[in-house]
């Protein structure tokens, strides 16, 4: 028998996890549901999305029976600045649940894409909205992972960019059971940031990230605006690149794409 009150202490395990055939997006379920006072942990995951999408408007081609496609209502109670942090919190949990689930270890590349070698295993979508008085009222975490997909199965577009964790180790996974243990990773790391801040989060970042140290050309709605070196991230998330001349500048992920 299940322990309710056990589950009543966790903000994700245990909370519900709603699943639908086909969604627009589970972004956009995710937050219609938070408007209307979904709680925290809830888990919204589609098997097939019409209109995927990741960071700046780009599609996310998500079809049927070989991903995970799913979005998490978040409400934590920090300063809006901080907000930015659960998308590298997200990434280092999505870096150990492979780690976990495939012996396969990507790598993150600032701010929100997984990657195996040189191709995109993964990415994060992080949504946040403010209620009247400015405070977070939820944070919307979506999340697409190539879990079955083979090279048939990408879209042309992305076919020499994107992999998979099938391509990569040649085993299927039941992608519910990557889900779960992902939901259970994500709430240990998610508890720890919200009691001790980002150092922990920030700590494991680093050691799995493939941005620092790299040329990066830094570009604002496709013109470029900055070039140099990834140097590091600050607290709130932004990254730090050093041109040539010495000049440092600080980005926010919300603005501009990087390329190496």
């Amino acid at each position: 028998m299940i322990d309710k009150k056990k589950y009543l202490l966790h903000k994700i395990v245990g909370k519900p996890l709603l699943y639908f055939d086909s969604l627009e997006s589970t972004n956009i379920t995710a937050a219609q549901m938070a408007q209307k006072g979904t709680g925290e942990g809830t888990i919204i995951q589609a098997d097939f999305q019409l209109a995927g999408r990741g960071r700046l408007g780009r599609k996310w081609d998500s079809p049927p029976g070989k991903g995970l496609w799913f979005s998490l209502i978040l409400r934590p109670r920090i300063e809006p600045q901080f907000g930015a942090q659960l998308t590298l919190l997200t990434a280092v949990s999505l870096v150990e649940t492979i780690d976990i689930f495939a012996n396969l270890r990507c790598c993150i590349k600032w701010p929100n894409d997984l990657l195996f070698g040189e191709k995109k295993i993964g990415g994060i979508l992080s949504e946040m909205t403010l209620d009247e008085m400015g405070n977070i009222d939820y944070v919307i975490v979506g999340i697409g992972l190539n879990v079955n997909f083979t090279k048939i199965d990408f879209d042309k577009s992305v076919a020499d960019t994107a992999t998979s964790i099938y391509l990569q180790t040649g085993n299927l996974f039941d992608r519910s059971e990557v889900l779960l243990a992902f939901r259970e990773i994500f709430e240990k790391h998610y508890e720890l940031w919200l009691a001790r801040g980002f150092e922990f989060v920030r700590e494991r970042w680093l050691a799995y990230n493939c941005t620092l140290g790299k040329n990066v050309t830094v570009k604002d709605d496709g013109k470029v605006i900055f070039e140099g070196i990834a140097e590091s991230i600050k607290s709130d998330g932004s990254l730090i690149v050093k041109a040539t001349d010495g000049t440092r500048k600080e980005f926010d992920f919300g603005e501009i794409s990087i390329r190496f």
